[in-house]
């Protein structure tokens, strides 16, 4: 009888546990992962929207072919390690399309052989025999080819000049007219490229160069092994261009001694979550999604740890580094919450350490960093830590410019003619609709 009673006790029990479980319902809309507030316990959360992936298809390297390139391709050259690298680093590319080689001046000329004969005909065959090209007219060429799943990979030394009809007719026209007229055309070419979502990360060497350079008159000069600048532009949808511009970084070969970029800044990133389960200890609550501290409590004389996953991966290759965003990212309390940061760390260095798995599921899927910040006190209920990241544009390239390239064979460190000019129309043509930050997060904080 005694079994008997028990039998009926257990199955009593799993009947019950089935219909609670059946009875659940869903959530209030405005809650969870579509909502500031945690769900009430026991409904049925929305499933979250998977993130989708934005996938390469093509990848497109052009390589400016006007006179003026010949000396990059001339002897033993660092130009033709890196390029001849870089193409085999983008023909293993993980990519849905294909590799395409292109040289650039008045048109676009697709490479007519394979993709290996052209890293054997860099060193042997005379590429660069076009007379000239204009530089705001290459970029046009290049935003009119440019695919929303492709990415461009643009090389040349960059120098801006009229065409040399207008140069022989008034030899100063180029000094005289680059930061008006050539820098105008620049701006108006890139807020094009603006308008249609393309960003752009400028990677910049120097290189012997070994032949004849023609200065802002036109006039041959030669060069015998003198360091020459050139750049190297990636351009294109911003996770695509932040996915090949790490990749190409990660090979020993591509080592460029300066950066930039632009577009980034656009609309700033404000995702973020909460990871709990990587303090040792936590006194507050932050239920899924993540978003919000609350019931917090802060012993006294101690400071409570909170780690903040953010996601970088589509700012550009400079900013996933974490000594950089230790250095850069701001932390502005809103005179409630008292808090500062402490480290800023890669996911993959702390994924080990998140116990809990709905936080791993989405740490894994949807952030690439996590930083740590401590609370030390918060005055009255309610409160907001705000993190940000600043648009930082260095100004080096100011550096590496000259208007008179008359003496190059005598100057003391490699410089390109009206270089500033260039990227300045670049910079106002990004800067007319970005945001000063490219990352703004904030996080509510409540007792």
């Amino acid at each position: 009888m005694r079994h008997i009673y028990f039998l009926f006790i257990v199955v009593l029990a799993l009947t019950a546990c089935t219909k609670k479980s059946s009875d659940k319902k869903p959530c209030p809309v405005g809650c969870g992962a579509e909502g500031a507030k945690p769900c009430p316990k026991g409904c049925i959360e929305p499933a979250k929207p998977a993130t989708p992936v934005a996938k390469l298809r093509d990848v497109n390297f052009y390589m400016e072919t006007s006179a003026s390139m010949g000396g990059y391709l001339n002897g033993g050259t660092q130009f033709k390690n890196v390029i001849t690298d870089l193409i085999a680093t983008t023909q293993g590319m993980k990519k849905e399309g294909k590799l395409g080689i292109f040289t650039i001046s008045t048109a676009i000329t697709a490479y007519p052989a394979s993709n290996e004969q052209f890293i054997k005909d860099i060193a042997t065959v005379p590429l660069a025999n076009q007379k000239s090209s204009e530089m705001h007219k290459i970029f046009k060429l290049l935003s009119d080819n440019l695919q929303s799943s492709d990415v461009s990979i643009f090389t040349s030394d960059c120098i801006l000049s009229f065409p040399p009809a207008d140069v022989k007719k008034n030899p100063r026209i180029n000094v005289d007219n680059a930061e008006s007229t050539l820098k105008s055309y620049i701006k108006t070419t890139f807020q094009g490229y603006q308008q249609k979502g393309i960003v752009v990360n400028v990677f910049a060497f120097s290189s012997p160069f070994n032949g004849k350079y023609y200065d802002f008159k036109n006039t041959p000069i030669v060069l015998n092994g003198k360091n020459r600048p050139y750049y190297i532009w990636v351009m294109g949808k911003k996770e695509l261009v932040a996915q090949v511009c790490t990749q190409l970084k990660a090979q020993p070969g591509f080592k460029p001694e300066k950066e930039l970029n632009f577009g980034f800044s656009a609309s700033p990133v404000s995702e973020y979550m909460l990871v709990p389960s990587l303090a040792a200890r936590h006194n507050y609550k932050a239920f899924s999604p993540y978003k919000t501290i609350s019931e917090l409590e802060i012993d006294k004389g101690k400071k409570e740890e909170v780690y903040i996953a953010l996601n970088v991966s589509a700012l550009g290759s400079y900013v996933a580094d974490p000594a950089y965003l230790k250095s850069n990212l701001k932390l502005e309390n809103d005179n409630k919450v008292s808090a500062e940061i402490v480290e800023v760390k890669t996911k993959e260095t702390v994924f080990a350490n998140v116990k809990n798995a709905k936080e791993r599921e989405l740490l894994g899927n949807d952030f690439s960093h996590v930083v740590k910040i401590n609370i030390s006190g918060i005055v009255g209920e309610k409160g907001e830590i705000t993190l940000h990241l600043p648009y930082k544009a260095d100004t080096w390239y100011e550096d590496w410019t000259t208007m008179d390239d008359s003496k190059v064979a005598s100057e003391a460190k490699p410089q390109t003619f009206a270089f500033k000019h260039l990227v300045n129309g670049v910079k106002e043509a990004y800067q007319s609709n970005s945001s000063p930050y490219i990352l703004e997060v904030k996080v509510p904080v409540s007792k």
